[in-house]
């Protein structure tokens, strides 16, 4: 009696999704996509195009083509460059850069962190400048990701700021609690560089606890020589590495080619429980939100953004059945 069509839908999508998960089981995501930006205006070209400093690029490396993801023009004001980039499963995007811009409605400064919603338009501020305290008197990050818990985990250029009761230089990457206002040091400066001496540029957390990072000059880790146009796949746990982009990728020949910030796109947007996986539990919040999104704006198993959730976000789920890349 109770029971509405939408209930009745999901669960003879379920049965259906049963008879097919057992030879789906071991399809794991394929390769991620990567967004990255690039220091200068120097005529920096990759994957036929050529960036700004301003541009956040999503490159595609299995067919070597880049297309612009959050464009330079986007921004309110003249000159902006991207420091710092998270493109989220959702496909906000989480940003900081090296001058004071706007975007969205929102005017941030230079030291913010800002997440950006290319759907809506709509922008805030999830880490404001004003939260660091100590020796600089501006702070700029360098690299951000946002875990899906709402913990950062970033780099920032400055050698005696304090956040979250936490001194940390220039190389040393942080874990920061903004419920608790705690921050944590994962990797520190002086393990992470071969000389004990470096700047983090960029950063991706992967699922593993792998980082992809890139840097402000080349670099030596793990006893790997890293050009500053790289990014290196670095493992906190055994301190190895190996290149994951190489700077011959760029299309230009150039000092320019230097990638001041990075995130693997989220081919794992159906992890929507942010276990590092997808599976059973994502299915799970699919059918139970089966339906039109009561508010669109916060609905996060319509993963194609269609605005309900139905056929299109099942198979979405079940195609990155598997561990995230």
């Amino acid at each position: 009696m109770g029971t509405t069509w939408g209930g009745l839908v999901g669960a003879r999508m379920m049965m259906m999704t049963m008879m097919v998960l057992p030879g789906l089981l071991t399809t794991a995501a394929e390769g991620a996509e990567i967004a990255l930006s690039v220091r200068d205006n120097d005529g920096v070209q990759l994957g036929g195009m050529s960036l700004l400093d301003g541009d956040v690029v999503q490159f595609e490396p299995g067919s070597g083509t880049a297309e612009v993801l959050l464009a330079e023009g986007d921004f309110e004001s003249g000159s902006i460059d991207v420091n710092a980039v998270h493109v989220r499963a959702g496909g906000q995007i989480v940003f900081s850069t090296l001058f004071n811009g706007g975007i969205g409605g929102v005017t941030f400064g230079d030291g913010d962190v800002v997440e950006y919603e290319p759907a809506t338009g709509g922008a805030s501020v999830v880490l404001p400048e004003s939260w660091w305290t100590g020796g600089s008197t501006a702070t700029d990050v360098n690299a951000v990701f946002l875990r899906a818990d709402g913990q950062f985990v970033l780099s920032h250029a400055n050698d005696s700021d304090t956040l979250g009761g936490l001194t940390f230089t220039d190389g040393d990457i942080v874990l920061y609690d903004p419920d608790g206002d705690v921050a944590t040091l994962l990797v520190a400066e002086a393990d992470l560089f071969d000389d004990g001496n470096g700047d983090v540029d960029g950063l991706h957390e992967r699922a593993d606890g792998r980082l992809l990072l890139s840097f402000d000059t080349d670099e030596s880790i793990g006893g790997l020589s890293v050009r500053d146009g790289d990014i290196v796949e670095y493992d906190p746990v055994t301190g190895g590495a190996t290149i994951y982009f190489s700077e011959a990728t760029f299309d230009s020949v150039d000092l320019g080619n230097d990638v001041n910030a990075l995130s693997l796109l989220p081919v794992c947007g159906p992890d929507l429980d942010g276990s590092g996986a997808v599976g059973f539990f994502d299915l799970l919040q699919v059918l139970s939100a089966w339906g039109t999104c009561p508010d669109p704006g916060d609905c996060p198993a319509d993963l194609d953004g269609s605005g309900d959730v139905g056929i299109t976000d099942l198979l979405m789920v079940i195609e990155c059945w598997g561990p995230c890349p």
